[in-house]
Parts: C-alpha cells; structure tokens; sequence
C-alpha cells in the first residue's frame, strides 16, 4: 500500500491525514492507482462523505471516502475548475459546466462563449463560475 498525504492548514492548526489504496501492476499497464507525488493537487473539496482531489495530469478528480478508503475518479478530459458536495460533483471547462450527481443522470450548461474558469461554487440553484476578470451566475433550476 502506499500512503497518501493531505494536509489541511488553518489558522488554529495543521492536521496531516493519511489515506491508503492497495495497487496492483497489472503487468506495468496504466494504472489509475495513487501514489505519494503523483497527484499535483491546486484545489479540492470536502463534502459530508467524500474528499474531493483534482489531478490535473490525469484528467481526473480522485474521490476519497472520509475513513481513508479510496472510492474511486471521475474522468474530467480538459476540466479547468470542479465543486463538490454531497449532492454531486460540478466540473468548468471552456465552454460548458456539467454536474454529475450522487443519483440521476449528469446534465451540462453550454456558454454562450469559451470562458477561461479559475474556480466554481453551487448555492441556492446558482453556479458561480470565476474568470480572470468576472464573476458569472448561473441559474440552475431544481431537477
């Protein structure tokens, strides 16, 4: 097993958590195991059961069970900025958000135009989408 490092600091203190997942070679093919330093984490999200961990050179966003288990990815080709919560996960990419929920099936909301998202946030039926020079409000109705 190899080990995997999160750190979360706050102003109060540092608290070091250790995750495990069990790998397997699979004869030297691709893998989608995690290893310490393979994972070039810029953001992240915690919801109620799961840590959420952008993996930019995968293309994917590794999922943890709050207990340490590795749960599994989510394949995100492209993906520029990602929220999380306990309903689903939203992904930004240049022209269009998606939401792939807990249940139900994912949808997407295409833009107008190719944006560049730095970071997103869903609250009360809107998605945020930040830029370099906006903040753009999305309507989204319930499903």
């Amino acid at each position: 097993m190899f080990p995997i490092l999160l750190f979360t600091i706050s102003t109060d203190s540092t608290i070091a958590l250790t995750f495990q997942k069990i790998y397997s070679d699979l004869d030297n093919a691709t893998s989608t195991s995690v290893a310490p330093n393979s994972i070039c984490v810029n953001d992240g999200a915690v919801s109620p059961t799961e840590i959420f961990i952008p993996d930019r050179s995968s293309q994917a966003i590794h999922r943890l069970v709050l207990n340490g288990s590795y749960y599994g990815f989510y394949l995100a080709e492209g993906f520029k900025a990602m929220f999380a919560n306990e309903t689903g996960i939203w992904t930004a990419y240049l022209s269009r958000a998606v939401f792939e929920p807990e249940s139900g099936e994912s949808f997407a909301v295409e833009f107008e135009s190719e944006i560049q998202p730095m970071d997103m946030h869903y609250q009360n039926e809107s998605l945020f989408i930040l830029t370099r020079d906006a903040l753009i409000k999305i309507a989204i109705p319930k499903r």
